[in-house]
Order: structure tokens, then C-alpha cells, then sequence
């Protein structure tokens, strides 16, 4: 005997198809008007449901697995792109000249066309400057581009992502953007107000930001609102 408690129902249902003689056509059409009559709405969701992030050995893991696969722009980008917690349409269209070394930002256009600047690190620091010194032409205009002499598109990055989290063997599901998710998580758990990681986002409402709250250590939450 099915554990199914809709199966009294779907027995109902499949006597008065049989009785009716209804078509494959026919049947959604009567399952839609009996909802109406009834009263029964779909139920839509609260909110954009937030990806799981990786854990620490696991973001460790990937990059581990950037760094053996041997291209440094490879490394750069996917740490840039962590690390400053960019979308990954900024990410490809940022510019040589939009990078200040001794500031450690970065000048980024984005949605909307709105302007901001985001930061990394002292440690990625280093690394970026050799880059940008021994790993690309000085006439280059964009920080990444293909060998085609262009900038990358978005699918190229998230092609890349997926060929690193394979090589880590991670489980999860890994794409560009969970390293925003990433990043603006890490920055609410070590100190950084609701706000002042709306601004280092670049989010229009501050509701937005909020969405973050969920995947944040319980014990921080006091301290960034």
C-alpha cells in the first residue's frame, strides 16, 4: 500500500477522468478551473533563495586548484573577483587605467551605470601589481582580455569556474557570482556594518543587502545593523 496521502485523491481524480472521458488536453484545463472555483493561488516566494556557499577548506580547494592549473591571468581574475566581491560583468570590463595600486581600489561602472569603487586586499596586493607588470602588454586596455586581444565575456568566466571546481572536486554548485555572495558574507561576519557593504556592493536598497543577514554567523548580527 502507497504511503502517499493524496493517493485517495489521485484515485477520485482518475474515476471522474474516466467517467468524463476526458482528453490529455482537457485535463489541465478542468485542474486550472477547479483551482479558480475553489479559491487555491500559487504561493510566490518571499525572495531570491541565496546559493551555499563554499566552506573554508573548500574555497581553499579552488583556488588551490587555479593556482596548479598554471595561468596566472586565470588566478588573478577568479581572486580578483573574490576578493573585491565584483559582479562578474564589472569584472570583465574593468580597465588597466581603473586600478589603483597604492589605494588598493578599483573603479567600477556598475548596474545602471552607477560608479563605485571596491577593494582588495594588501596581501592580493602584491600579486596584482606582478601581474600587471610581467603579465600583460603596456598598450593592453582592458586588465583581462582573451587572445583575440578583447576583453572576456561573462560565459568565458563562468566556463573557467567550472572547469576549477571540477579539478577541486567540489560537490556544490560553483559559479562567478557565489563569489560575490562569498565576500560580502565574509565582510558582515568580520566587522563590516549593513551598510557599508550596500555601498562596497553597489546596491540600490539596502533590503537587497539585508538578503545576506541569512547565511551570517547568529553572533554578528547585532553588531552590523
Amino acid at each position: 500500500m502507497s504511503d502517499n496521502p493524496l493517493q485517495p485523491a489521485i484515485r477520485d481524480l482518475v474515476k471522474l477522468i474516466r467517467k468524463h472521458e476526458l482528453s490529455y488536453e482537457q485535463i489541465p484545463y478542468v485542474v486550472k478551473e477547479a483551482r479558480q472555483k475553489v479559491g487555491l493561488v500559487r504561493t510566490k516566494p518571499t525572495g531570491r533563495r541565496l546559493p551555499k556557499l563554499l566552506s573554508e577548506d573548500e574555497l581553499d580547494a579552488f583556488f588551490a586548484a587555479v593556482l596548479k592549473g598554471g595561468d596566472a591571468m586565470h588566478y588573478i581574475m577568479l581572486r580578483l573577483m573574490y576578493e573585491t566581491a565584483m559582479r562578474v560583468a564589472e569584472l570583465v570590463n574593468v580597465k588597466v587605467q581603473d586600478i589603483n595600486i597604492p589605494d588598493r581600489t578599483i573603479f567600477v561602472t556598475g548596474k545602471g551605470d552607477k560608479d563605485r569603487y571596491v577593494d582588495f586586499s594588501a596581501e592580493f596586493k602584491t600579486n596584482l601589481l606582478l601581474y600587471m607588470q610581467k603579465g600583460i602588454p603596456s598598450r593592453q586596455e582592458y586588465l583581462f582580455e582573451s587572445m583575440y586581444h578583447k576583453p572576456f565575456t561573462t560565459r568565458a568566466v563562468g566556463k573557467i569556474v567550472k572547469r576549477y571546481a571540477k579539478a577541486a572536486d567540489l560537490e556544490k554548485r560553483v559559479f562567478p557570482h557565489l563569489f560575490r555572495h562569498q565576500q560580502l558574507t565574509h565582510r558582515l561576519n568580520h566587522g563590516m556594518t549593513l551598510m557599508q557593504v550596500k555601498i562596497l556592493a553597489g546596491h540600490t536598497s539596502v533590503k537587497t543587502t539585508e538578503r545576506y543577514l541569512h547565511l551570517c554567523s547568529k553572533d554578528i548580527l547585532p553588531k552590523v545593523m
